[in-house]
Formats: structure tokens, sequence, C-alpha cells
């Protein structure tokens, strides 16, 4: 009997030790034959032996985590049954951009004058919401903000040359951007500031850009196996805070514990929430090992879009935030641009203090957020609204304690 996909998820699940809801949660949107294959402990090779075997093809090794991401059809299945090198499988979800298909390009006024030189530079009201006006990087000690996304327009007049580098993942050079979604993150964090453009949070240069392109000029997805070797690239590059303005909505062993080998490596991760404005768990934001960013209006309200859970845990500014696109400028909408607000205030504040650990940074954002919606952390907004300048007077006042994380030690609940 030929199975289908979704049969194929069903028993794979049951049948190798992975629990079903995997397969229950899956949309005709993620449905695919690409799985995350992991191995009891110590059979790493055995199990590469045996998945090469049954004819699957192999996708990605995850050395890190004992596992191999491969396609696998019904018949390479029926060979892999019973292998004892396998601990379990599961499906290796699609993360799409975000917001998927909710991007609002819309009509800016000051684009007449943005980007020629000797006029005054345009403060989007996000930067100034979050205080990175009050606030200007310490040269000195830059940190190094790695941006997972669309890849990165090299050449406009508004982002910097200086201190960036990059790679790509197969999906074309990470110093060009055929979409624009990762080039308006990028400009988010760090435009630059002085040349009548817009203005990031991060805005004088001195700030170490690394780009990892993981998108095609059309969006399409990433496998989450491939997202863990991205934000592994970002660490081994040197990474401090690594944003990530993606997600779905299917989780992964993998990406849980790849992304808390990452977090022990002394790396903050930030992610974004969601855009379908209801309570749902986007990944990788909702990992514990991650920061999941929701977007919140001019007003300080919720943004319609943001998606509200337990996980959420800062807000920024994702409502008719301006910010650049490869030729120019344009306004976006989504928790894709509250994302680089909440990652580049980390950036920021941790260079005034280099000597503090991701956990020291993760933790100040939090206690010095202006609490917005229902007092106290909710649902809505987290913490609330991440402060620059508050961050930097809550650690000038309680230090920090240096200390990396370990596992669930470093769990900030």
């Amino acid at each position: 009997m030929k199975l289908n996909k979704l049969t194929i998820a069903v028993t794979l699940a049951s049948t190798l030790g992975t629990t079903s809801a995997f397969a229950e949660k899956l949309g005709e949107n993620l449905l695919g034959d690409r799985f995350i294959v992991h191995a009891k402990s110590g059979a790493m090779a055995e199990l590469k032996q045996a998945v090469l075997a049954s004819g699957a093809t192999v996708n990605l090794e995850l050395n890190n985590i004992s596992a191999i991401a491969a396609t696998i059809t019904p018949e390479n299945y029926e060979l892999l049954k019973g292998n004892n090198s396998i601990a379990s499988i599961e499906i290796d979800a699609k993360r799409f951009f975000s917001p998927i298909g909710e991007v609002t390009p819309m009509t800016v006024e000051p684009a007449s004058h943005l980007g020629n030189p000797g006029e005054t530079d345009f403060i989007p009201w996000g930067i100034e919401a979050v205080q990175a006006l009050e606030v200007a990087p310490n040269a000195a000690n830059p940190r190094t903000l790695c941006i997972v996304d669309t890849g990165y327009n090299l050449g406009h007049p508004d982002l910097q040359t200086d201190n960036v580098t990059g790679q790509d993942e197969g999906a074309g050079d990470w110093f060009s951007d055929g979409h624009g979604h990762g080039t308006h993150v990028a400009g988010t964090a760090s435009a630059k500031g002085g040349n009548g453009g817009v203005v990031g949070v991060l805005p004088d240069g001195s700030t170490n850009l690394h780009i990892v392109r993981v998108f095609t000029s059309s969006g399409g997805f990433i496998y989450a196996s491939g997202l863990v070797g991205a934000v592994n690239d970002c660490a081994d590059a040197g990474a401090h805070v690594v944003n990530m303005s993606l997600g779905g909505v299917l989780d992964t062993n993998a990406e849980r514990k790849g992304f808390e080998q990452i977090r022990d490596r002394g790396v903050l991760m930030v992610a974004a929430a969601g855009n379908g404005g209801s309570a749902t768990h986007h990944y990788p934001a909702s990992y514990d090992s991650v920061v999941s960013a929701a977007a919140v209006a001019r007003s300080l309200n919720p943004a319609s879009f943001s998606e509200y859970s337990s996980q959420v845990e800062l807000s920024g500014p994702g409502v008719d935030v301006i910010s650049t696109v490869p030729g120019g400028y344009s306004v976006f909408n989504g928790t894709s641009m509250a994302t680089p607000h909440i990652a580049g205030v980390a950036t920021l504040v941790w260079s005034h203090f280099p000597n503090c650990s991701s956990y020291d940074i993760r933790n100040a954002l939090r206690a010095s957020a202006k609490d917005l919606a229902s007092a106290g952390r909710d649902y809505n907004t987290g913490y609330g609204l991440v402060q620059a300048k508050d961050a930097l007077g809550y650690l000038a006042a309680n230090g920090c304690t240096g200390a990396p994380c370990h596992g669930n030690e470093c769990r900030v609940d």
C-alpha cells in the first residue's frame, strides 16, 4: 500500500517514538516529506549508515544534537522500521519569514527627501519609543548582531558597509536582497544617522553585523533543521545577539535542543511571536531559550495581528515601521518589525556592559521594560516595551553576574 504524506507522519510518529501531536498539528502548507531522525546515544554513525542504506536522502547532519535531516519516502520508511540506532523521528518543520504574506508596503510621506545628503534624518516613531535616541552605542566595545533573513542590500546608502560580514545558506548572496524583508529588518536595527535617511537603534556604524541569508528573493521557507544550522553559524561568527524575524506553528525537538545549546554558548536570540492575532505559539519564538517578540502600535496598544501567549516576553514597535528596502524606504507591519527593535536594544545595552552574560542582558531588558496592557507580565505584551536607557540604568544599579547559561538554570521565568 502506498502511504500518503500524512499517514507517513502519523506512522513514523507512533512507530519510532515521537508523539502524534506533530502530525495532528500539520496543515497543508507545512506538510512535507522531510524528517529529522534522532540517534540513540552514541549511535550517530550507525544512524547515518541506516538512513543511507534505506535510500533516503540525507539533507543535513546535525552532529551537535545527534540527528539527521532526511527526505524519507514510504519505501525508505519500510527499510528503516525497527532500526536500533533510531531514538525518534519528527517532521522537519518549515519556517517562514514573519509576517507570512502580511508585510504592508505603504506610501511614505517623508520619502521625498529620505536619503538626500544634507537633509534632516527622519526618526521612526519606534526608535524614540524604545529610548534608542537617549543612548549611544559604546564603540569601544561593539557587540555583534546576526540577522537571519532574506539578505542585506549592501549598496543601500543608509546601511553600513564597514563591520559587516555574512554568509548564505544556499538562498543567494548574503549581500543582496531581492525581497526586502531582511533589509528592512537591518535598517530598523542599524540604519545610519546623519545622512538624511532613517535612523536605526544602532546608528553609528560601530556595531558588527553578520548576515545569514536563508530565504530566496521570493521568500519561501527554511526547514527547522536548517535554521538551527544557520543560528549555529551566527554563533560561530561571534554573534552576541541573533535576530530571527521568522517562524512557524510546529515545534521540533531538534530546534529545542539546538537553541538550548546555542543559548548555553552565551548567545541571546530574539524571534517574532507571529502575526495570526490569536493565542498561538510560534517557533522558534516560543522556546524558553528564545525571547518572543510581540508588536505594539504607536498608541502602545498591542497590535491586532500580534500573537499572544504565555511565551511572549517583550514588545517592540511593529506597526507603521519605516525602514530601508532595496532602492529606498518603505513601511511594514508585523512582529518581524518588533523583533529588530528588541534585538537592537539588546545589542546596544550589551555594548555598555560587555562583561555581562546573555542572561544578565535578558533579565535587564525584562526588568526595565515599560509595562503595557495588563499590569505585570501579560500574554499580549509580555513584560512590556523594551527600553534602552532604563535597561542601562538597571544594570548600573544592579550590576551583572557574568554567569553563563547552563540548561534550565538559565531559564528566565
